[in-house]
Order: C-alpha cells, then structure tokens, then sequence
C-alpha cells in the first residue's frame, strides 16, 4: 500500500509541476520498504539480489552525485549537465534563466548585487532614507543583503517571498 501511495505522490508531483524536494518526506519510508523486499528475495538461490543492489545504488548515487553535492567546479557542473540525457528544470521561477539549479547558482554573485544596492542606496537623498527600505524579490537576495549589508551600512532587507521576516524590517526599542 505504501508503494502504490508513493508512486500516486509522485505521478501528481510531476504531473502538477511539484518542487522536486516536496517528496523527499517520503524517500526514507520507500527506502526503507525497498531494504525489507531486497532482504526477502535475499534467500536460497536469490543471494546476488543483495550486493547487486548495494553495486547498483553506489553506481546510481556516484553518477548523479554532482546534481546533488557541489563535488564539481561550476565549469565542470555545466559540462556534466549538458552531457545528462535530461534537462534539468528550475526549482524556482526566478532561476529559470539560470545554467545550474539553484542551490549551485544561489553561492555566486552575492556581494556584486549587495554592492549594487549599496550604491543605489547611498545615491538616495538624505532626508529620504530614514522612510527608505530595501525590498527584495526572494529570500536568498534578502538574506545576501543581511549578511553581507552591514559593512556597507545597509539596513535589514523586507521581502515578501515566503515571509521573510515578516516583511516587516527590525526595530530597536528606541525607534518605537
């Protein structure tokens, strides 16, 4: 039952254009299942079943190991992808126009684009930044710009993707 549960998670997941990790709940549960029936078939004059099933998930998980772990450079990553007999879909709409899946692209270019606001921010007039905010498309470029911002005296970015901070930016018990 529990297969025939996954398999209809699945097919709606890809079906319905899920984000590729909204199943990763279900992965240690099919695992799992999958061990036991490996197990049982395991017995009398079934006995390969076992090590050409461990050889066949280390050969599954060594070639697409780079779609998951930054074991490659980004060169190297793209000359991989575009060697897969698939293409890879963006998780994201905002990365779309991106060559790797996000969670590689999302580790360039960060403190180019906090530099960037940083200079859009100091070009705005003095009067006008006490009621200035910095808003930001997604998460990733908010959290850049919280970490990265303070050595360019930018204050805490809002952003409205998945409620980050609440979109509403802190404020110290004076400024209340």
């Amino acid at each position: 039952m529990l297969g025939w549960a996954f398999v209809v998670l699945l097919t709606a997941l890809i079906v319905l254009n899920g984000k590729d990790y909204y199943a990763a709940p279900v992965y240690p549960m099919v695992f799992a299942s999958g061990a036991i029936a490996i197990e049982r078939f395991s017995i009398g004059n079934w006995r390969w079943v076992k090590p050409v099933s461990v050889i066949l998930i280390l050969l599954g998980t060594l070639a697409f190991l780079p779609l998951f772990a930054p074991v490659l450079s980004p060169e190297a990553l793209l000359r991989y992808q575009a060697k897969l007999p698939f293409n890879l879909q963006p998780s994201e709409k905002s990365m779309q126009s991106e060559p790797m899946p996000h969670y590689f692209s999302w580790g360039f270019g960060w403190e180019e684009m906090v530099r960037a606001v940083s200079q859009a921010y100091q070009a705005v007039p003095a009067e006008e930044l006490p009621d200035t905010a910095i808003f930001a498309n997604d998460f990733a470029a908010a959290g850049a710009i919280d970490l990265l911002g303070p050595k360019y005296g930018l204050p805490k970015a809002i952003s409205g993707h998945q409620t980050y901070g609440s979109g509403v930016p802190e404020t110290t018990a004076a400024e209340q």
